[in-house]
């Protein structure tokens, strides 16, 4: 009996735990779930795509994979990174809009799209293999770019509503700590670009050559 109240104490501690991240994390689950609806989205692109799309991405996926193997380390680090990077500075300047909270969804919506697109398209071409190819080389790289793409996202869109709110407010408090508080934060997620770049190199390195 005792041992099934701490369960049952355990079981309402752990989902009010998870109700609490929800309630103070409401813009990450948000940008998050435009990720994965634009993952949705890129699959159903694939699905619905003619022969002629198909063969396009073919072309363009295959010689992207013959890149990744025999492209020199340098090189693909770099072309890694700019990825990342341009979502991460469109945030940026979205961030120091009045509007740009409009439109700072879009982001991971298109970043969920490209990863959408590339996970269907792998998997049409190579099946099983396809899928493996995904999880081991692409996805531990993408995994960390999307997650400063969701916290940049995030910090923009609180910066820009910030801004949004003064420009209609009659009263006018400085806004210097905020864009100090958003530089910073911004600079710092941006560490995650080549972390994430030098992740996608790691992966590629180790298992590239088995593919």
């Amino acid at each position: 009996m005792y041992e099934v109240c701490i369960n049952s104490d355990y079981g309402k501690h752990k989902k009010t735990r998870v109700k609490n991240f929800l309630v103070h994390n409401k813009l990450l689950v948000f940008f998050s779930t435009c990720l994965l609806l634009g993952v949705f989205c890129g699959s159903q692109i694939m699905t619905f795509a003619d022969e002629n799309t198909l063969r396009f991405i073919n072309i363009l996926f295959s010689s992207e994979i013959q890149e990744r193997i025999t492209k020199p380390c340098l090189n693909f680090f770099i072309t890694s990174l700019s990825l990342t990077f341009f979502f991460l500075v469109m945030a940026f300047f979205m961030g120091l809009s009045m509007y740009g909270f409009v439109l700072t969804p879009i982001l991971p919506f298109l970043r969920g799209v490209c990863i959408g697109m590339s996970e269907a398209y792998l998997y049409s071409a190579y099946s099983l293999k396809g899928l493996c190819l995904h999880s081991l080389i692409f996805l531990p790289g993408v995994f960390v770019s999307s997650l400063a793409i969701l916290a940049e996202t995030k910090e923009a869109f609180k910066m820009s509503s910030k801004l949004s709110a003064l420009a209609f407010s009659k009263d006018n408090p400085c806004i210097s700590s905020e864009l100090k508080r958003y530089f910073f934060c911004s600079g710092f997620i941006t560490l995650l670009a080549p972390i994430s770049a030098g992740v996608d190199l790691i992966m590629n390195f180790v298992t590239g050559k088995i593919f």
